[in-house]
């Protein structure tokens, strides 16, 4: 699949039920946490670049509390994941496989950076990359709950889902009257 130029790109045939043989020994519920605390961490980075640069005073608020919530619960999942499973995720995307809870991603994060820091409509550019993100995570989200067995953190997953979601659909309406 090639690079769409979006922090992460999944077509959702890639999305098998099946867990890859390599990660059945590893509960789905600590895939999720090791899968989704870099991903958090690279919309919070995404969005500490828009608060910066954006000049839409929603786009601007909603880069900010994608920090804020994204953060809290990175240190969430990060306190679950040395608690439950004795393992600290990754903090970087880029150290991650690019198979994450059995969906192959195609992700290039330092280039979907370099964009939206050189972009001149950083505004639009950070909302069509963010929109494609949050649908991964839902993704993740939903296999999570879907699969996991630890109620805290299908808790945690339906959050997740529920936010982003509600996120989507401000961003959609922001690029829609920015467009």
């Amino acid at each position: 699949m090639e690079s769409t130029g979006t922090p992460m790109a999944m077509e959702p045939s890639e999305a098998p039920m099946a867990m890859e043989s390599s990660e059945a020994s590893v509960p789905v519920d600590a895939q999720f946490l090791t899968a989704m605390v870099p991903h958090h961490q690279s919309a919070s980075e995404m969005a500490q670049i828009a608060v910066e640069r954006v000049q839409d005073p929603e786009v601007k608020a909603l880069a900010q509390r994608i920090i804020d919530t994204q953060t809290a619960e990175i240190a969430q999942m990060t306190e679950i994941s040395t608690t439950e499973y004795g393992t600290t995720p990754p903090s970087d995307m880029m150290a991650m496989s690019h198979d994450m809870m059995g969906m192959t991603m195609t992700m290039d994060m330092a280039a979907d950076m370099a964009m939206l820091e050189s972009s001149a409509t950083p505004d639009v550019t950070f909302l069509q990359m963010m929109i494609p993100h949050h649908a991964s995570a839902l993704m993740m989200a939903d296999e999570e709950v879907k699969r996991g067995t630890d109620d805290e953190v299908k808790t945690l997953a339906e959050k997740i889902k529920s936010d982003q979601a509600n996120e989507i659909g401000e961003m959609q309406q922001m690029l829609e009257r920015l467009a």
